[in-house]
């Protein structure tokens, strides 16, 4: 039984956006206003290193495209902090908090390079709306893990 024992064939691992905000490409009109319902600020929007923001009051979600990564920081070091039950200053466990936030931000950066490794369009056109697709299923799966009972911002 020699096919059983053979190795699954993986998806390939996708390290940076191909189209979607990378350089000398500008944002596409309707996917502003969709990042925006998501809570998302993009930054530089010329699509020079651009990269989304989010912000759960106690960490920043930041996601970057070129690369595919994604980091989480907290954004207040001054408030005080509860870890499995210990409770004290950032000074005191802040690096125990910085380790799970650096987990998180592991998995997410895995789950959100799975969103684009799922993108098989061939066009520029086609690409950089399945990766537009794929960055708001991301910030959605995001916002609902994070934020339970997560709706959609409504844009005026």
């Amino acid at each position: 039984d020699s096919q059983s024992s053979a190795p699954k064939r993986l998806a390939p691992i996708v390290t940076k956006s191909r189209v979607l905000l990378t350089s000398g490409r500008t944002c596409p009109k309707n996917l502003l206003p969709a990042l925006q319902r998501k809570g998302a600020k993009l930054v530089h929007p010329s699509g020079d290193g651009a990269f989304l923001l989010l912000d759960f009051d106690a960490f920043l979600l930041s996601v970057y495209l070129v690369p595919l990564v994604v980091t989480i920081r907290p954004t207040d070091k001054t408030c005080p902090v509860s870890v499995w039950g210990a409770e004290g200053t950032w000074e005191t466990l802040g690096h125990v908090v910085q380790d799970r936030l650096d987990h998180a931000a592991a998995h997410a950066t895995q789950i959100l390079r799975t969103y684009f490794a799922k993108v098989r369009a061939r066009s520029d056109f086609e690409v950089e709306i399945a990766e537009g697709t794929a960055l708001l299923a991301f910030l959605q799966l995001a916002r609902t893990t994070y934020m339970p009972g997560w709706q959609d911002i409504e844009i005026c």
